[in-house]
């Protein structure tokens, strides 16, 4: 048992690999925890400005969280096991859930009921 948060737990994600288990929480704070020894590697507090809601692995050590701040951002688990934020994404309306299709496709949905497809290049993003 470990306790990486300490408000309520929004979302729990696996990697792929099933070697970390991701957790997002309403105390605006992300976890990364190691499975296999079962103790956490990385904490980030105030990770975003508001709740975050969902978060979703895109591929072994990279990762996104969505939050009512109207943001998504892009993190990836470093050697050192310290999470490094990789870029941030600005919306109109809170966002409340995540999932990665593949690497380079993210639906999100959003606080005002829409559903977004994100085509992601790393530089630029298309919405659809």
């Amino acid at each position: 048992t470990c306790q990486p948060h300490t408000l309520t737990v929004c979302r729990l994600a696996f990697s792929h690999d099933t070697h970390y288990l991701l957790s997002v929480s309403r105390d605006r704070s992300l976890a990364v925890t190691s499975v296999e020894q079962g103790k956490v590697l990385s904490i980030v507090k105030d990770a975003h400005q508001r709740i975050i809601w969902d978060c979703a692995w895109i591929d072994k050590q990279r990762f996104v969280t969505v939050s009512r701040d109207k943001t998504m951002r892009m993190w990836t688990l470093c050697d050192d096991n310290t999470c490094k934020l990789l870029k941030e994404w600005q919306f109109e309306s809170g966002l409340t859930a995540v999932a990665v299709v593949d690497p380079g496709q993210i639906l999100i949905g959003l606080e005002d009921g829409r559903v977004l497809k994100m085509n992601i290049d790393y530089d630029e993003i298309s919405l659809q």
